[in-house]
């Protein structure tokens, strides 16, 4: 963002057009780590970052332990209910061979959300 403050947008959207959105995080105040289980629900996920002592990560907080060098190939929840994955050295059974936060969809144009009851790992922020 050049250092500069203040909110970015594409100009005028059609209304029914759906993006993935999060807030921008410079710095990464607290740690990142994922769940040593990847069988949980949303609301599993949840319960297994509070009695941790700790919450799941928003999106934000992931983007930024990603720049950080927070490298994990299996998909864990967020805060947001997405699913998601930090791969920071790009391999072909993790994402591909471009680096970033990959996104689990739920459909083949990438839209939507997993279902809740699904199955994966958990980000936690401490």
């Amino acid at each position: 963002m050049d250092g500069f403050p203040g909110v970015r947008n594409y100009g005028t959207q059609d209304p029914e057009d759906t993006y993935d959105v999060y807030c921008y995080v410079e710095d990464l105040e607290g740690s990142i780590f994922a769940s040593d289980v990847d069988s949980l629900t949303f609301e599993d996920a949840t319960q297994f970052c509070e009695e941790r002592g700790s919450r799941l990560a928003t999106t934000g907080e992931l983007y930024a332990a990603w720049s950080q060098g927070f490298d994990h190939c299996t998909p864990g929840w967020l805060f947001d209910g997405s699913v998601r994955y930090p791969i920071v050295n790009a391999r072909e059974r993790c994402g591909g061979h471009v680096p970033g936060v990959k996104t689990v969809y739920a459909f083949r144009n990438q839209t939507g959300f997993l279902d809740p009851s699904s199955l994966h790992g958990a980000f936690c922020f401490l």
